[in-house]
């Protein structure tokens, strides 16, 4: 039967109970084992029972975790909570992921599909006009097709500025 959020205090409480007995026994155990003379026969025995409580404290704590991990979550009070904090319940919800994830996935298929018909249509029939552009030979070539480009750029920057400067103050 699974545990619901309500039996959480009730966890806690048994848990808390369980950890302060536990943890007297450790205690009780240390203690016999700083009295303990090094010479007796008893000392490896009482080191053992020492090593088992905290074996056993390990042990009781990692169940807890346990436990807490596979308790399905509470309610959560949307009003109360940060835009952040919601966000943050809600990425950790596996169910509220895997509804995002398949509307996500649906909303591109959706576009994917709207498109796909003209996308086909036109590598089918267009026909792409032939590259004018000759590769360069040579690295100077290069660096002079280049250079050419860029003078060009600027005889146009420089034509469009004065454009403007005619335009504002007239033909002084």
């Amino acid at each position: 039967m699974p545990a619901s959020s309500a039996s959480i205090p009730k966890l806690d409480h048994a848990s808390h109970a369980l950890r302060q007995v536990l943890l007297r026994l450790d205690h009780y155990a240390q203690s016999q084992v700083q009295r303990a003379t090094t010479g007796t026969s008893h000392t490896a025995a009482k080191l053992a029972h020492l090593g088992d409580l905290q074996a056993l404290l390990a042990a009781v704590e990692q169940y807890e975790q346990v436990v807490l991990t596979c308790l399905p979550p509470g309610p959560v009070d949307v009003l109360s909570l940060t835009p952040a904090e919601l966000l943050a319940s809600r990425e950790s919800d596996p169910v509220y992921r895997l509804g995002w994830v398949r509307g996500h996935k649906a909303g591109i298929a959706q576009a994917q599909r709207a498109t796909a018909p003209v996308l086909t249509a036109y590598a089918q029939y267009a026909t792409l006009p032939t590259s004018t552009v000759t590769p360069p030979s040579t690295h100077t070539d290069l660096v002079q097709r280049v250079r050419a480009f860029l003078a060009q750029l600027m005889q146009r920057q420089q034509a469009k500025i004065n454009s403007t400067n005619t335009w504002l103050y007239g033909n002084d």
